[in-house]
């Protein structure tokens, strides 16, 4: 089991509040290069369900390790439409 750590950072001026259940969830749905394989889906949404079982006061939640390895990949892989402190925060916390 690995722990995935879930932190929230507020709105300032133009900018929205921004959660790492956000970044997680828009990880998930970034198509792969290629497109989804079937097993690609099934392993996307195991991280989903998982993640559907958050509640708004955790700060963290715990994946198997299969699953934790497919979010890494997703993030890590992942074209991030906007350079900002609080991704690279979420990507070094929990997978570097």
């Amino acid at each position: 089991m690995k722990k995935i750590l879930l932190k929230e950072l507020p709105a300032e001026g133009n900018m929205p509040m921004i959660k790492t259940v956000d970044l997680i969830k828009g990880c998930l749905n970034q198509t792969p290069e290629h497109g989804y394989t079937f097993d690609e889906l099934m392993k996307r949404q195991r991280v989903d369900e998982a993640l559907n079982g958050v509640s708004e006061t955790d700060n963290y939640f715990m994946l198997e390790d299969q699953d934790y390895e497919t979010l890494k990949k997703c993030a890590l892989s992942n074209r991030w439409a906007v350079r900002h402190p609080f991704i690279i925060d979420f990507i070094t916390s929990n997978f570097l």
